[in-house]
């Protein structure tokens, strides 16, 4: 048993004498095939974890319930628009569910301008109005300051969390916290700003 074995090791390094190029080249080629493959499996496994993170960050319970669609799909303009509004009724029948830990509802609208007595942004702020239950259901983290309260969203203040970007536009090296400013045709006071 141990003779076959050297023979067939003396016959393969026979052979890489013998042919040093192909040899070479066979070699390469492995090398390059395994690398590949690790590489790529690195790749997709790298993915599919930043993609998991992403969304285990929502929660594996949260979904949204929504009168219009991403898409408009088949539907007409004219169809999409007879939909019924969700109102504040729906809202709390939906927190009323035993198994509902959080709800929020949300409306957005997006280019906006905002504005201070001494700056202006332009016009690409995306406007969310929510109520409290936004920021969790929605995974965004306060970094100063504080959400808005259900007081404040009942009594309609217009208070408002503002994001890193708009805070650095509006009030480039000041605090924004308690500062006001201007969208929408409405004057908010910032109570808080969002993490970057």
């Amino acid at each position: 048993m141990w003779m076959a074995f050297w023979d067939t090791v003396r016959l393969a390094f026979g052979t890489f004498r013998s042919n040093p190029l192909r040899s070479f080249l066979t070699l390469l080629g492995i090398v390059i095939g395994v690398t590949t493959v690790v590489a790529m499996m690195s790749l997709i496994e790298g993915l599919k974890n930043q993609v998991n993170n992403q969304l285990s960050d929502l929660g594996a319970n949260c979904f949204q319930v929504q009168r219009l669609p991403f898409g408009q799909g088949d539907l007409s303009a004219a169809q999409l628009a007879r939909r019924p509004r969700f109102t504040y009724a729906d809202l709390d029948a939906i927190r009323l569910q035993p198994s509902i830990e959080v709800a929020a509802a949300e409306d957005s609208k997006g280019g906006q301008k905002a504005s201070t007595s001494e700056r202006e942004s332009r016009a690409n702020v995306n406007v969310w109005a929510g109520t409290p239950g936004y920021f969790q259901t929605n995974a965004v983290s306060i970094a100063t300051g504080r959400p808005f309260t259900d007081a404040e969203t009942v009594d309609g203040r217009r208070v408002a969390v503002i994001g890193a970007d708009l805070a650095d536009t509006l009030y480039p090296g000041m605090d924004p916290l308690g500062r006001e400013f201007r969208i929408l045709g409405r004057t908010f006071q910032v109570v808080g700003t969002l993490k970057r």
